[in-house]
């Protein structure tokens, strides 16, 4: 029974990956073979800084926010960059990520992964058990699941699938892609 749960929890987690490469690939028609960095680069950022004794709460919300700082300077850095290029553009960025994660042993331990990573205290709320952690896990998939939906119903998920059709269109349009 704690095998399947295990399983559950991953399926979860990547579950939330898969529905932000489903907007990235699937709305924007982008193709984006370096998403497993961001989520690389949030995980480490969460690990180290909870390890630091930082509250989870904070910690999941800085790991967010430097994987999208690290979005923003590859954006800027691939910006003009289309098709076959950007793929892999985003590719060579995450096997980048992938060699810093694997060889800045100092800070990430290297292979051997960081180890003692604190249980979540969520609003002084601890999450102690594996049955615990795969509730957390599916209500954070349920939250990200509906913000999807809805951010995909916006006028501004309207533009991802305006992107993937005809991008010259919207550009004529007025609408200025930095992509």
């Amino acid at each position: 029974m704690d095998y399947l749960i295990h399983i559950l929890i991953f399926a979860g987690i990547f579950g939330i990956l898969s529905i932000g490469l489903q907007i990235a690939m699937g709305y924007t028609g982008l193709l984006n073979l370096g998403h497993i960095a961001f989520f690389g680069i949030g995980a480490y950022t969460s690990a180290i800084l909870t390890k630091q004794g930082i509250s989870y709460e904070l910690s999941f919300l800085l790991s967010g926010i430097f994987a999208s700082i690290a979005g923003v300077i590859l954006m800027y850095g691939i910006s003009k960059l289309k098709g076959d290029y950007l793929a892999l553009a985003t590719l060579g960025f995450g096997f980048v990520v992938f060699a810093v994660m694997l060889n800045w042993t100092s800070l990430t331990r290297g292979p051997l992964g960081i180890p003692g990573i604190v249980k979540p205290e969520i609003f002084g709320i601890s999450i102690n058990s594996n049955i615990e952690y795969l509730i957390f896990v599916f209500i954070l998939f349920a939250a990200v699941y509906l913000f999807s939906k809805r951010l995909i119903s916006s006028r501004f998920g309207r533009l991802f699938e305006a992107v993937r059709d005809d991008e010259k269109a919207l550009q004529i349009y007025g609408k200025k892609i930095l992509i």
